[in-house]
């Protein structure tokens, strides 16, 4: 960051403390600074005659915003920022001795954002996918136990290598997913293919030279540089575009397989309430999300399967 001058130094620089002392990740962390950092730099700018964060007001919230719009930010960072610098007027508000009796971001409009379309790798091309890993050597069976996981489970690629030896019941087609986003350990369901494949995953992983080091589920070929041969996320993003080119389809990223997933559960007739947590969220916007891109088929197909035009 670069240093900061005038009367929001301290504020900026005991802000990054703030942040530091509490259970803020280090990326979380770089956007809330990087959005401080830019809206003070452009009150130095444009507002030099403003010195203290209690000078600030909602005028120069939007003109701020205006400003990054100019600059041809996107509504969804636009949107990130403001969010950020209202987290900081309302920490400088409660410090009580920063001049800010009112949070000048309450009120202002954020951008509206509007959802990404996620495309839905189509089953066939899944297939085709699982059809370069029918082989019975380490990699073979992993990455077909990952890829089956990924699309039946809709694990997060995430959850899905934090998995231990011991979270995983084959016979019972369950997996406890305890490094979850959020913090909360959720119990899924998998289907019987997905179970053959995981217990065949386990026979090959005792022979694994990395297995007598390590409880992860999922093990990389090569340890990295601490020893660890648990699979990291980046492994799992290449090993999809490994398969797909073996395929002869376009590359697909794994968090496309929580998509379809999602699709395949809502598709079939699951309820919102049992896909909200066997996904592990909360509140039903993310269900609506998730399945908006494939929702007019999903209708289409439901008309289809009641065929009420027949009763007449």
């Amino acid at each position: 960051m670069q240093p900061m001058t005038g009367g929001f130094a301290p504020w900026m620089e005991d802000w990054e403390l703030h942040l530091r002392s509490g259970h803020v990740t280090e990326s979380t962390r770089t956007v809330y600074l990087r959005a401080a950092n830019q809206f003070v730099a452009f009150i130095h700018a444009e507002h030099p005659d403003v010195t203290e964060p209690g000078q600030v007001t909602r005028r120069h919230i939007e003109g701020w915003l205006r400003s990054m719009t100019e600059s041809g930010l996107s509504p969804a960072t636009r949107s990130v920022r403001l969010k950020a610098l209202g987290l900081w007027f309302r920490w400088l508000q409660a410090e009580g001795d920063a001049g800010v009796t009112q949070n000048p971001v309450d009120g202002v409009p954020r951008p509206r954002v509007e959802p990404p379309l996620v495309e839905i790798p189509p089953d066939a091309e899944i297939r085709a996918i699982l059809a370069t890993a029918t082989g019975s050597s380490f990699l073979d069976r992993r990455d077909t136990a990952l890829i089956r996981l990924l699309a039946d489970a809709g694990l997060r690629r995430s959850e899905a290598i934090g998995l231990d030896l011991t979270d995983v019941d084959v016979a019972v087609g369950e997996a406890l997913v305890r490094r979850s986003k959020g913090g909360r350990s959720r119990r899924v369901a998998v289907s019987p293919k997905t179970a053959l494949a995981l217990s065949r995953l386990l026979r090959v992983r005792a022979r694994h030279p990395g297995a007598p080091t390590t409880d992860a589920l999922f093990l990389s070929t090569r340890a990295d540089g601490s020893g660890d041969y648990r699979l990291s996320g980046g492994g799992v993003a290449e090993m999809l575009r490994r398969r797909c080119g073996a395929a002869g389809v376009a590359d697909i990223h794994p968090h496309q397989l929580r998509h379809a997933a999602t699709h395949a559960l809502l598709d079939a007739g699951a309820s919102e309430q049992d896909v909200e947590r066997l996904m592990g969220w909360t509140g039903g916007t993310m269900v609506r999300r998730y399945g908006s891109a494939l929702a007019d088929e999903r209708a289409r197909s439901t008309a289809r399967r009641l065929a009420t035009g027949d009763r007449l």
